[in-house]
């Protein structure tokens, strides 16, 4: 098959929006065949293109039988690839079958439930979600201190980003943050967002110092998608560790850890040293 530049690929065939993905190196996708090992240039690994077609059947494709209409660049795809008889999009509307194919859920299950236009074009997105605190835990967090909040994405300003959540970190100084007391950190109203730091992905940026793709770290909360200015963001560089290690080992459990112990303790030779999960 002949190399496919990255990209997302709108078209319309008789009216019928199809979507074309098509990624350079593969695609892990469960039945869409293997990937194998290659010595870094590409090589032994397959291109992929996965055509969405909501509201068209198999059997409107050449390739499939059918005699009316010639569709001979998808019949050739389909023949230098896999076919399939028994795989179908999400719902018989294009926004909520890709909702579906990018979400990984049931139509269902997901928000997008039908098109519905936005103006100057396009489908209404994917909500943002955010989990704000509810009401003051006593004892265990439960479900019912926290609520969901899901509405539209915000518009990105002069000077900020918008940020995707790829990776939320979880630490055990979130549950002080919970109660109304003085420490070293202002505590969460009721009502706002849970704080937190992330791992994001910069969508949108509208700021010198990022551009769309740049991976940070920020203490943006629990929401999957965050507005900032920029101040509080440290870009990461994904080929010297995994990225999550930004809130790990890299990031401020590595640093409080190695700060405690070297700073603050300075071990010495012949000194028993102790070292416990400093969970609070």
């Amino acid at each position: 098959m002949e190399q496919v530049k990255r990209g997302i690929v709108m078209a319309s065939w008789r009216g019928v929006r199809v979507m074309v993905l098509a990624v350079v190196g593969g695609l892990a996708c469960g039945g869409l065949g293997t990937t194998t090992e290659s010595n870094g240039d590409g090589a032994g690994r397959p291109n992929v293109i996965y055509i969405l077609a909501d509201d068209l059947g198999y059997g409107d494709l050449g390739i499939y039988g059918q005699k009316l209409i010639a569709t001979p660049n998808l019949d050739r795809l389909a023949a230098e690839g896999m076919m399939f008889t028994q795989h179908y999009a999400g719902s018989t509307v294009c926004a909520p079958s890709r909702a579906s194919l990018m979400s990984g859920l049931h139509t269902g299950h997901t928000v997008i439930r039908g098109n519905r236009e936005v103006q100057p074009e396009g489908q209404h997105p994917i909500p943002d979600s955010r989990i704000t605190l509810a009401e003051r835990p006593v004892g265990a967090p439960k479900d019912s201190d926290f609520k969901l909040i899901e509405e539209p994405v915000a518009e990105v300003g002069p000077n900020q980003v918008l940020l995707r959540t790829v990776y939320l970190s979880l630490d055990p100084y979130m549950r002080g943050r919970m109660n109304a007391v003085a420490s070293y950190a202002p505590y969460v109203e009721i009502g706002e967002t849970m704080v937190g730091g992330a791992v994001s992905t910069v969508v949108a940026s509208n700021h010198s110092d990022y551009k769309p793709g740049d991976l940070v770290f920020g203490y943006t909360g629990w929401q999957k998608y965050a507005l900032a200015d920029g101040s509080n963001l440290r870009v990461i560089n994904s080929t010297a560790a995994p990225i999550s290690t930004a809130l790990g080992v890299l990031g401020m459990p590595g640093l409080t850890a190695y700060v405690g112990l070297l700073d603050i303790g300075q071990p010495v030779a012949g000194e028993t040293v102790v070292v416990s999960a400093a969970s609070g």
